[in-house]
């Protein structure tokens, strides 16, 4: 199917051609994903490491392999486009990506490195009618999903607190998506200010998979050990947003779930706690605590988070056919990557920072590269 059909939006029938940028770890699971959707096909693959690229194509049967973005996009002119690299080249393949004609783009979190990038990616997408994603997948996530009705029903009355924690991981590459979590649950309200801190002294090496990272990214690599963040959401809503290697990264044995990132929101007239694999909460209905439907197995855990992939790509499929919004639109991840980014600043200027964010540039990055930090 050319672009210039989608962009009519009338010849839904034939299959939409995808091609996937990035063949490292987080690509299997959107080839799972997209293997279980019918009106599309993967025809292209890139990646800069020539031998990963070629075992991606070998296992999933893509005809194309490029060692080059640039060249997949020139040649191949696909519908949809999937950008599963690391975070420093977000904005370069979108950029490439809407200029070339692709329509619908699903860019893997967090965002981009700061706002500015973020920005330009947002405004390219616009000019050239572009659906532009960003894969905060657990919107979709089944256990989220019934914390939010619970929120939005009233079951827990007025929503005074939520709190967010990932035990072990960094705010920006995994907090991003509690980050976006927040605003979920808070109906997308904005944020009106932060106070935030972060700690240093390990130099990012507390971080799990720090050393492949690293020579992944370079010095564009860096991660906190501990990051907190305190935020007023515009509707009255406080929030904290906890990670790091001092966040809990077990709370099984203090009665609640077991999952090392959870989610708390407490209410006037409830409290519940879900994280990725199930959800308990209390209501004004009763004072006993209701816990919800846990995977039997692994293998229903799989299925699971598997569903959260399809979802986001069906979702692309339809914003790009029928001009709905995504779900995960650009400027939902974007909100997320300034609240990331409020943190950092307010932990630059030791002080409460207020959102909208004037900053440009990544406020942590600068202090490392600044020896401030």
């Amino acid at each position: 199917m050319s672009a210039g059909a989608l962009r009519g939006g009338t010849n839904v029938t034939q299959r939409l051609r995808v091609a996937i940028v990035g063949c490292g770890g987080i690509s299997t699971a959107h080839m799972e994903a997209l293997a279980q959707i019918p009106t599309v096909t993967v025809v292209a693959a890139a990646d800069v490491d020539a031998q990963r690229l070629q075992r991606f194509c070998e296992q999933w049967g893509v005809s194309a392999g490029y060692t080059d973005y640039r060249a997949l996009l020139a040649h191949e002119r696909p519908d949809l486009l999937g950008i599963c690299t690391w975070e420093h080249t977000h904005c370069e393949i979108t950029l490439a990506a809407a200029e070339s004609g692709t329509r619908g783009i699903l860019c893997e979190k967090p965002m981009a490195l700061n706002l500015h990038e973020a920005d330009l990616m947002i405004q390219a997408c616009d000019n050239a009618q572009a659906v532009l994603a960003i894969g905060h997948m657990r919107r979709y996530n089944r256990h989220y999903r019934k914390l939010k009705e619970l929120i939005d029903s009233g079951e827990l009355g007025q929503i005074m607190h939520i709190r967010a924690y990932c035990g072990g991981w960094d705010i920006f590459l995994w907090g991003t998506h509690y980050a976006d979590m927040l605003y979920f649950l808070n109906n997308d309200q904005p944020v009106e200010w932060v106070a935030g801190q972060i700690s240093w002294q390990h130099r990012g090496m507390a971080y799990p998979y720090s050393e492949v990272y690293r020579q992944r990214m370079g010095e564009l690599f860096v991660a906190e050990d501990d990051a907190i963040g305190y935020m007023r959401f515009a509707n009255g809503v406080r929030a904290i947003l906890e990670t790091g290697v001092h966040s809990p990264q077990d709370w099984q044995a203090r009665g609640t779930l077991g999952g090392q990132c959870t989610v708390t929101v407490c209410g006037t007239r409830g409290a519940a706690i879900a994280d990725d694999g199930n959800i308990r909460y209390c209501t004004g209905a009763s004072s006993d605590w209701v816990s919800g439907a846990a995977p039997a197995d692994e293998e229903e855990r799989a299925a699971h988070w598997r569903q959260q992939f399809i979802s986001e790509w069906q979702d692309l499929v339809a914003a790009v056919q029928s001009g709905r919004e995504h779900p995960l639109q650009a400027r939902r991840g974007r909100a997320a990557l300034e609240m990331i980014m409020a943190i950092y600043e307010s932990s630059r200027r030791r002080a409460v920072v207020e959102l909208p964010l004037a900053v440009q540039d990544n406020p942590f990055l600068s202090m490392v590269q600044q020896g401030l930090i």
